[in-house]
């Protein structure tokens, strides 16, 4: 069973049914587990019904290229020539002058930089000045488009399915419970109908509450680890009287537990003010309603967004004279539900402590390399020798960014964000600045520092190390992925064994590949982008090896995701645009680059140094999003006549099933209002649209379809329990 749940997890695309033929599911995902693996070199529109996290990330890597490969056409080519017509450096190298930080030799790499032209005419510099600048104003062209591109890519994704997303809001800072708070729940609905659209009267299907289930996931996780303990009774097949005696005493303690949960569940499912969270999850009955809340969202101007506000909410809503913030729902199974219940002071203060020890382990990845650097006592005075020092930096520094990488997923986990996607967009970003920062700026202040940078071992040979280490090593050594080889090692001593104390839903969870690492993944590419963008300016070669580097890694993590990975969380689209607001800083730092090493290396700066450094910054700041609207237009979503009530069953996921408060409650109620109301028709139908697209295929009846939806929208989050029979907590893997 754990077998088949790897399969329904993994990142495929379900087998295509024949009329009248039954589909099996997954009970813990409700997932098909009949698939078929996803051509590598597929369309990245073919991974829509995967969520849109899938594709946007394709096409961002695409656009990458674009980048590049518009300034390497534009710029770098005129560069890379011009530069080795220079004259600066021509000392041939010799064991005498090896060292020097002053001599320029005639090393390839420094005879196309930068440096070579530092006695060049400025006419001549006027020329890759003004093609800079040409390079710029085309890249921020192809930005638009690919905003309007992305924008269009992730309503397409949001298109395929109906989901609980799609009529809710949260409702943020409301006023405290008054007396037992038996009456939260209408209180909310009524101001909600009458006040979120001035002079429009909104009908509200479903009001769900949040509530601090600290309580309950600690109940919960002693029920798990007690059925463990039971489980290792059971091992070895037989029980005896003692035994036997320590099984009831569990039993009851298990009866116990799970008492004290349904009581807590009961409780909130009606409305206390006991742990209440002032956070209210509103649903909506028309779609075209939840379209008409959202689009005054985004009522309010650029302008005023740019000198204040966060664009948000356009109006200000009150309810009892409290000012609530009301915005658009992320998917049930977005949220975590333990978080809500942080304080903000609390979620500040821990972001500025895990800040504070990323910028630290950051310094001492400097101190470290320094003091690497400096070492230039040499046993043998073979020039080869010289070189091993910088190539021995860039291996520690590309050894750090691998460590970085996993101490900032637990700081991220310790500012404790609200949703799945929130954290990834701040793993994704720490990652990346972290990245670059130890990638490229650490050794350019060591650069600084010791006054070399033409020197054998100075900044420019050590940078285009790193660029080519980068660029030849990575994409390998994620091919070869020693980790998932290991992973899958151990998978298989596991099924070998006869008695495994694991609970179902444990080996369910321990048999999945592991899931794609979007923030991973992201804040990879984006510091290449930024690292390609600081050195280009000196030497133009980093475009080529960047692109090398990230056309070979493209590959190498298509076939990772779509061969090794499972699919993991579900993240918005807002993931992909926030990247997208991340990579403009590539802009930026080409413009302060190229400034600073003008200014540095040839001894001036011009007005095209300054207007680009200029647009850059401006193109930053400024609402980009909302002009590209201005420009291309709203993308408008499909809109249904279909309402929360009439989609409601055939979800996979709803904000009452997916919240540990109510989560047991409103599975049994949903379990029993699809046995009454459900048609297995619809289920039919939504299943062909999410994975193939077909939006008027004919019906089709499945003998297990009714079930298998069952047993994935109610086993999802908790133990995998199906109506027919489902899996459950004990069973053996």
């Amino acid at each position: 069973m754990a077998f088949e749940h790897r399969l329904a997890m993994r990142v495929a695309k379900p087998v295509k049914p024949e009329p009248g033929q039954p589909i099996e599911v997954d009970e813990m995902s409700g997932r098909p587990i009949h698939n078929i693996p996803i051509r590598v070199c597929c369309d990245r529109r073919e991974l829509d019904f995967l969520g849109p996290a899938f594709p946007l990330f394709f096409q961002f890597y695409n656009f990458t290229f674009k980048i590049l490969f518009a300034f390497f056409v534009i710029y770098g080519l005129f560069a890379y020539y011009a530069n080795s017509l220079g004259g600066f450096c021509t000392a041939e190298p010799t064991l005498e002058n090896a060292m020097s930080k002053d001599i320029c030799h005639a090393d390839p790499t420094l005879q196309h930089s930068v440096v070579n032209r530092t006695n060049s005419s400025r006419d001549e510099q006027l020329w890759h000045e003004f093609l800079e600048l040409a390079a710029f104003l085309v890249v921020i062209i192809q930005f638009h488009f690919f905003r309007y591109d992305q924008r269009k890519e992730a309503q397409e994704c949001d298109n395929r399915e109906w989901t609980a997303s799609d009529f809710t809001l949260i409702v943020k800072h409301l006023p405290p419970a008054e007396g037992d708070g038996s009456k939260l729940k209408q209180e909310i609905t009524e101001w909600f109908s009458e006040n979120v659209r001035p002079g429009k009267y909104t009908k509200v299907s479903r009001v769900n509450l949040a509530y601090d289930v600290t309580e309950i996931v600690k109940l919960q996780h002693e029920i798990d680890e007690l059925i463990k303990i039971r489980k290792v009774i059971f091992a070895d097949g037989q029980v005896d009287s003692k035994e036997q005696k320590e099984l009831d005493e569990l039993d009851a303690k298990i009866k116990g537990l799970e008492d004290l949960v349904m009581n807590h569940e009961e409780q909130y499912s009606k409305g206390v003010a006991t742990n209440y969270l002032q956070t209210a999850f509103v649903t909506v009955s028309k779609h075209s309603d939840y379209i008409d809340i959202r689009n005054g969202f985004a009522e309010k101007s650029w302008l005023t967004k740019l000198f204040g506000g966060s664009g948000t909410i356009s109006q200000k809503f009150f309810f009892k004279g409290r000012q609530v913030l009301v915005e658009p729902a992320p998917e049930p199974s977005d949220v975590l539900w333990e978080n809500l219940a942080v304080p903000n002071s609390i979620k500040v203060r821990n972001r500025i402590i895990s800040n504070l020890i990323a910028l630290s382990i950051l310094v001492a990845c400097f101190l470290g390399i320094d003091s690497k650097s400096k070492k230039t006592s040499l046993t043998a005075g073979e020039e080869w020798a010289i070189r091993v020092i910088g190539w021995l930096a860039t291996i520690i520094v590309l050894v750090i960014n691998v460590i970085l990488g996993n101490t900032l997923r637990s700081l991220c986990s310790f500012e404790k964000y609200t949703s799945w996607t929130a954290y990834s967009i701040s793993l994704a970003t720490k990652q990346a600045v972290a990245m670059f920062l130890n990638y490229g700026c650490v050794i350019l202040l060591m650069s600084i520092i010791t006054s070399n940078y033409w020197g054998m071992d100075g900044l420019i040979i050590s940078v285009n190390q790193l660029f080519v280490w980068n660029a030849l090593l990575t994409p390998l050594v994620s091919y070869i992925d020693f980790a998932y080889y290991w992973f899958a090692f151990q998978r298989y001593r596991a099924r070998k064994q006869t008695n495994s104390t694991m609970t179902q839903k444990e080996a369910n969870i321990y048999y999945e590949d592991w899931p794609v690492d979007f923030p991973g993944e992201y804040a990879y590419l984006i510091a290449t982008m930024f690292m390609a963008a600081l050195y280009a300016p000196v030497i133009p070669s980093a475009l080529i090896w960047t692109a090398i580097g990230n056309f070979a890694n493209y590959w190498v993590e298509k076939n990772r995701i779509l061969r090794r990975s499972s699919i993991g969380q579900t993240l918005g689209a807002s993931l992909a645009k926030e990247m997208t607001e991340l990579l403009e800083w590539f802009l930026i730092i080409y413009g302060v680059s190229t400034f600073s090493f003008n200014y540095f290396f040839l001894g001036n700066v011009s007005v095209f140094d300054i207007i680009q450094l200029v647009i850059a910054v401006a193109n930053a700041f400024l609402p980009m999003d909302e002009i590209n609207k201005m420009i291309f237009g709203k993308v408008l979503p499909d809109t249904t006549e279909k309402t929360y009530e009439d989609l409601r069953l055939y979800f996979e996921e709803d904000y009452d099933r997916n919240n540990p408060a109510t989560r047991g409650l409103a599975r049994a109620k949903y379990e029993k209002d699809v046995r009454a109301s459900a048609h297995k028709e619809e289920f039919n139908h939504r299943f062909m649209h999410k994975f193939f697209g077909e939006k008027d295929n004919h019906l089709q009846h499945f003998q297990h379809l009714l079930g298998g939806a069952l047993g994935g929208a109610l086993g999802k989050q908790g133990g995998g329990t199906g109506i027919f029979g489902g899996t459950q907590g004990t069973n053996e893997p």
